[in-house]
């Protein structure tokens, strides 16, 4: 256990890097970085496909102005955002038929969970892992945090105010 050769850098180890907004609020943003945090790049509109069924239709135009809001739809990513429609609809249809047959099932050899819980399961990470690539779930924390608002100067919670005369000082 451990030793020479077996260690080496952990995924993920270490501080995590600033957003671009954290750099210009820090002051340590480059010119570019600052650029696109003053000028945003345009929201540019995704065409929804033709051909996807009436209740994939629905859910892009629930979840696509979202996605647009957020700058994670784009042309390029509406191959992704498709997949993540369908695996939405297939999980709703495989929700309704669990539903309406129950969580168990009766087989010749007595009470069995439903079929389709796993693949319920896997849809579900699925749609969590699609939600979360497109920022449409929350993920537990503000992506830009408004910065301390203070009042005087600074300094206020070290001042005493019983303490009037300046006995304390030395001469």
């Amino acid at each position: 256990m451990g030793g020479q050769g077996s260690g080496g850098s952990r995924v993920g180890a270490g501080r995590k890097p600033k957003s671009a907004h954290e750099k210009v609020l820090d002051g340590t943003a480059s010119g570019a970085e600052r650029e696109l945090v003053i000028h945003p790049p345009a929201i540019v509109p995704v065409a929804r496909p033709l051909d996807l069924a009436s209740a994939e239709q629905a859910t892009w135009d629930e979840l696509a102005p979202l996605a647009l809001a957020e700058r994670t739809l784009t042309p390029s990513t509406s191959t992704a955002f498709r997949h993540l429609c369908e695996a939405i609809v297939m999980r709703r249809e495989i929700a309704r038929t669990i539903a309406t047959d129950g969580l168990s099932i009766d087989t010749p050899l007595g009470l069995k969970a439903h079929p389709l819980l796993t693949q319920y399961r896997g849809l579900t990470q699925r749609v969590e892992a699609g939600m979360l690539r497109f920022r449409l779930s929350p993920i537990g924390k503000p992506l830009i945090e408004d910065p301390k608002k203070t009042e005087g100067d600074g300094f206020d919670d070290l001042d005493d105010p019983t303490d009037d005369d300046d006995d304390d000082a030395v001469n």
